[in-house]
């Protein structure tokens, strides 16, 4: 009988140390499960090169003509309407040119970084970053990607071979512009048209086009209509400058724009597998980017001009300051719009009328000039498949992230790095997720809030309301049992409160501190209305 129930015992031990174990595992294995793990994009087996059916000296043969012609028209409309129009292409003219309260208001757009490079998606360290959508230029420029390119792709894939597996099959527009929405973005701006010259709307001044190339779609289209569908605003980005464009030198022959700048010599070999699809100009500026930059304002109406890649030339060189005031003019009396700062070399910060754009945090003033902050959730601008949970900064780091940016009279445009197929790496979308869940508790420290007498004092930030009436204390460490701040003075007899959770909070003041009370229940981490920051508002006025 004893033997009998000592076997039981035992039975019943096994059984606890295997549901244990079993748990455990159970647990761990999920936790392994939680995020995809990316694999590294190689060249499929079973890929065939397909030449685009132009080369260039065809295009130029038969199309530079006429599309220098429309372009020409297209020109004299643009300079008609800012001739017509308040706003004329000029700093004297544009500086006075308020930025609107909206994009203040709004505080957090998403960027999205898409485009032939995402198939590649890899990039070596250029020092604390990566950047993957450099990848057709440096698959031809930098020795280490070139050594990588080789060995996974081989000598004979080209630049341009990635648009035959750029598919965006699962590119769905109205689910990130859904996913904006639903974490607390108010503005969406896609990479429209990044260095490489490939737009994503179907162009009738390139064949370097989403429609011609790649998911043979007009990707724009559908995520204008999305945003208006959602009410996001809608960005437009759209670089100034291209690696390499064909341009017709003086003497008739072809030669290559480099940066704004023309040279001669054109290396067809070469050419064709860079820059297949781009018709041949004799003048970039004038004959393809400005009328090109119309024509997509006029047919997407953006709400944003997020222009980029102008550094290498002044403004003038590039008449970004034409195409500034023709954005302006345009939407005059029908809507307020917004441009940011990179309209060419040394005017990121001279640019009044403009939003003055960080990465990394390069600006942190509150009494500044209206910034925003563009960065991705990790060190790389353009999906690399290398990037993992350990180089992603945790949902709590995001949180503060945004906080500390709105705070310092910043707006964060947090960059999303889609693979080549559309798909969004899932520990970004978690991300996202977890930003958005923390800012329908604590969203109104933060939408349409302006910077309070200074920033921060170490984990405490701080914003006031639009009307002034409000202080905002925004704690990214838990304050204990009471939380001390100095030079805040709530109007006699107000409450206190935190976001989130009803009730108010017990407060004294004694000289320049203000101390409050945090009730025990609090101090369970389980009981309080949110993680990873929690937002104490106090009537001030």
């Amino acid at each position: 009988m004893k033997k009998i129930q000592q076997l039981k015992y035992i039975k019943l031990l096994s059984f606890i140390v295997f549901t244990i174990s079993f748990s455990a595992c159970k647990n761990q294995t999920e936790k392994m499960q939680e995020f995809r793990f990316e694999v590294q994009p190689v060249r499929p087996g079973d890929w065939i090169q397909v030449k685009y059916k132009y080369s260039i000296e065809q295009l130029r043969d038969q199309y530079s003509e006429r599309m220098m012609q429309r372009a020409n028209t297209d020109l004299k409309v643009l300079r008609d309407v800012n001739e017509k129009g308040p706003w004329k292409p000029t700093w004297e003219s544009l500086n006075p040119r308020p930025i609107p309260d909206w994009i203040d208001d709004l505080k957090f757009g998403l960027f999205i970084d898409w485009g032939p490079w995402s198939v590649a998606g890899y990039a070596t360290r250029k020092g604390t970053h990566y950047y993957p959508d450099w990848y057709e230029f440096e698959m031809i420029k930098d020795s280490a990607v070139i050594e990588y390119h080789n060995q996974f792709w081989g000598k004979d894939f080209r630049p341009d071979d990635l648009f035959s597996l750029l598919s965006g099959q699962d590119f769905d527009a109205e689910k990130y512009v859904k996913l904006a929405k639903d974490c607390g973005a108010g503005y969406f701006i896609p990479f429209t048209r990044h260095h490489g010259g490939w737009t994503l709307w179907g162009s009738k001044y390139t064949f370097r086009n989403a429609v011609e190339m790649g998911p043979h779609r007009d990707i724009y289209k559908e995520i204008a209509d999305a945003c208006r569908l959602y009410g996001i605003k809608l960005g437009l980005y759209h670089s100034v400058a291209e690696w390499t464009y064909p341009v017709i030198m003086p003497d008739g022959s072809l030669g290559v724009c480099e940066w704004g700048i023309n040279k001669p010599g054109f290396d067809s070999e070469k050419m064709n597998c860079t820059c297949s699809g781009k018709i041949p100009v004799r003048d970039y500026v004038t004959d393809y980017f400005l009328p090109l930059s119309k024509e997509v304002i006029d047919e997407y109406d953006p709400d944003i001009l997020w222009l980029d890649g102008a550094w290498a030339q002044k403004a003038e060189h590039w008449h970004s300051l034409e195409l500034a005031a023709y954005f302006f003019n345009q939407a005059e009396g029908r809507k307020p719009v917004v441009i940011n700062d990179r309209l060419g070399d040394k005017t990121r910060r001279i640019t009044e009328f403009a939003l003055w754009t960080s990465e990394f945090l390069e600006i942190l003033d509150p009494t500044a000039h209206k910034w925003e902050e563009n960065r991705s959730m990790s060190p790389s601008y353009g999906y690399h498949w290398q990037d993992n949970e350990e180089n992603t900064i945790s949902s709590a780091k995001l949180v503060n992230l945004l906080v500390k940016t709105v705070a310092n009279n910043g707006n964060l445009l947090l960059i999303l790095n889609p693979t080549g197929s559309g798909r969004l790496p899932e520990i970004q979308e978690q991300r996202l997720r977890d930003l958005g869940a923390w800012l329908k508790v604590n969203g109104e420290g933060i939408y349409s809030t302006r910077p309070w007498i200074r920033a921060s004092d170490g984990d405490i930030y701080y914003t006031r309301s639009k009307d002034g009436q409000f202080v905002y204390i925004i704690c990214l460490t838990w304050p204990g049992t009471e939380l001390s701040v100095k030079d805040i003075s709530p109007l006699t007899g107000s409450k206190i409160t935190m976001l989130g959770r009803k009730g108010r909070f017990k407060w004294i003041k004694t000289g320049p501190d203000m101390n409050i009370t945090i009730p025990a229940v609090l101090q369970d981490e389980n009981k309080r209305p949110c993680d990873y920051g929690w937002v104490f508002k106090v009537r001030i006025k």
